[in-house]
């Protein structure tokens, strides 16, 4: 009994880690490809960084980054049916 509940004490913060990492690796090994939903507006495909602009670079990233974010799709398919089937 003692020995399942250290094992368990450990594995709340594993999972969270292997939550964090999880999408950074699949962006770089390609494991799970999603397909963009269609938008009234145009994704941000590239990131590129001007000396002279550096003031809107962190905004400019941020859009990137929300952009291609590895489950991006699956998450916001997952927000939409929580908040219609529970919150109405």
């Amino acid at each position: 009994m003692i020995n399942i509940q250290k094992s368990l004490k450990y594995l709340l913060p594993i999972v969270f880690l292997i939550l964090l990492i999880l999408p950074f690796i699949n962006d770089q090994l390609k494991l799970w490809q999603f397909e963009r939903k269609d938008e009234n507006r145009q994704f941000r495909d590239s990131l590129s960084i001007d000396i002279k602009r550096l003031d809107y670079f962190p905004k400019e990233a941020e859009s990137y980054l929300n952009d291609n974010f590895s489950f991006r799709t699956p998450l916001l398919n997952l927000y939409h049916e929580i908040k219609f089937s529970y919150f109405k």
